[in-house]
This record gives structure tokens, sequence and C-alpha cells, in this order.
């Protein structure tokens, strides 16, 4: 089984949808199941460069979520004890909280559904900054971190810069979530993770997902599913197989191509292949186990009501 910590789905289903294609249960639908995804945390993702974009935002809401509510080919996720075996369960969440005004819109945002919101995409905003920025934490960012602790709602770290994400390691009392980034010693890019935040991660019990991203695995040249396993080896020796998981963000989809660029993970279907990777490389059979699949579902559970 796989637990995938992100993909752009609700973006890509709200686009298609428009076009009156039914892209989930035509292109994703069959590549989770081939995969033997169990559960994954589905993003509503807007440019924050849009002018329109919290009107894309708002779109995607009222667009993908009753589609995917009512579809009949998920599970959709608002507490801890809701995830089904044998079901594909689905976490609704938000990447990049820019479009969201007030603690009152995070709000309306998880009555509507949401249990998971990444304060920045790579911007500054009125939560904080992230990782193209200088700067940390606004108050409001501050308040929120508190609000999504005490109510069941995940807070992502992935797409905080340093300064942003170490206040905010000081404010959750919920382990750390990094839904998506790889080692910045092995590739110094700034969506990466150093030593020291992950030494962060550990001590909170938390998770990084490793990510299916060419950029975030090689500083230059082609990019291969070993990278990838080079990657989690190197978290694991540093703080332990317990805190690594998978945050593959295939967004392939979204600029209309057809597969993503790190060889041997072209599809999300690709997954499986790891598992024999890490076989490879000498993980036991619950060391992968924990990689694929019950390290990231520890830690969105213990985040949700019910979880604790």
């Amino acid at each position: 089984m796989i637990f995938d910590g992100h993909g752009d789905i609700l973006t890509h289903i709200q686009q298609e949808l428009s076009l009156g294609i039914d892209i989930f249960k035509e292109y994703h639908l069959p590549k989770y199941l081939s995969a033997d995804v169990m559960g994954s945390i589905f993003v509503n993702y807007t440019d924050p460069q849009n002018p329109a974009q919290k009107q894309q935002f708002e779109k995607i809401t009222h667009l993908a979520i009753p589609y995917l509510t009512n579809s009949g080919y998920v599970n959709i996720v608002k507490e801890a004890n809701d995830f089904k075996l044998g079901k594909l369960n689905i976490i609704l969440g938000i990447e990049g909280a820019k479009p969201l005004r007030t603690i009152k819109d995070i709000s309306h945002c998880y009555d509507l559904g949401y249990r998971h919101i990444g304060l920045t995409w790579n911007e500054r905003n009125q939560f904080g900054c992230g990782a193209s920025e200088i700067g940390g934490l606004t108050d409001l960012g501050e308040a929120a971190i508190k609000w999504c602790n005490e109510h069941g709602m995940i807070i992502d770290f992935a797409h905080l810069n340093y300064q942003s994400f170490i206040e905010a390691s000081l404010i959750t009392n919920k382990p750390i979530l990094f839904s998506h980034g790889n080692a910045f010693a092995l590739c110094p890019h700034p969506r990466n993770l150093d030593d020291d935040q992950l030494l962060l991660i550990k001590e909170s019990n938390g998770v990084v997902g490793i990510a299916a991203i060419k950029p975030f695995l090689v500083k230059s040249g082609s990019a291969t599913i070993d990278d990838m396993v080079t990657h989690i080896l190197y978290i694991k020796n540093k703080i332990g197989i317990n805190h690594v998981g998978l945050g593959l963000d295939f967004c392939h989809y979204l600029d209309n191509l057809e597969k993503n660029d790190v060889q041997g993970m072209e599809h999300l279907s690709s997954a499986v292949n790891l598992r024999e990777r890490l076989s490879l490389a000498g993980l036991a059979t619950e060391e992968i186990d924990a990689v694929m699949f019950k390290n990231m579902l520890r830690v969105v559970k213990s985040h949700l009501h019910g979880g604790e």
C-alpha cells in the first residue's frame, strides 16, 4: 500500500471538468488503483501571482470537492477514524492560503470539508513567508496554526522558508508534516530540508514526504527513482526510518505533459517500483511499509480529531 502526501488533483479536476472531461475517472483513478494507494492529500493549488487567484480557488472548491464527494470513487476523510481499508481515502487540502484573509475564512474551508492547509506556497502573504522570500510568520499565521491544532486541521510545513519553519515548529503542538520535499544536503534547493530542520521533524515525531520532483532530487542532469531512494536513505540515517514517507507531487499533468520527469517514476502507477528499489537497497519489509504508507498515515491521523 501507499500513502501519497501530496497531489495537485483538485486543481486538475476543476480544469478538466470545466471542459466537460472527467479526468479523475479517465486518468487519475486507474493510476491510483494500480499503485494500491490507500490514502492521499488532494490539494487545491492556485497560482499566487494570478490576479484572479481567489476566484480560481473558489471555482476549484465549488466544482472539484462536490465532484469527489459524490463520485463514489473515494472516501473523504474528515476525522482520524474515517479511514477505511480497501478504499482510496482522500484528505482535502489547500496548498497556499493566500486566497484566505482571516481565521474565519479557514473555518469556512473546514466546514466545506478541507482538513489540510499550507500557509504559503513560495510567496510572502498575510500568514508568513514561503521558500522564495525572506521573513517569518505573521501574527495571523501564528493564530492560524493554533486554530488548526485545536480544530483538527493538518498544518503542512512544506513551502515555508527556514525562518517560518522554525517559528511554526515552536508554535505547533502536533507532529510536523512536511508533505513534499527532500534533503538539502543532497540537493541544495530552497524547498528542501537542511539537517537542523530534519532533526526538528524527528523531535516532533513528524514525517518528510519524499517528492518525485527532478529539481528536488538532483542539482543537474537527469533524475531517477534511485535518486529518490538515495534521499530516503539519507533521511533514514539522519533521523530514523519512522520519519520518512512519500509526498510524490505528481503535477506534470497541470502543464499538459504526458509523464513526470523522473525516470522510473513517470506516473503514479510507477510508485510500485519503489518498494523493490528500497528492498534492493537493504530495507526490511517493515521499514519499507513505514516509508510507503505507515509513517504518513500516523502523522496525518495525529492532527485530525480522534487521532490524539
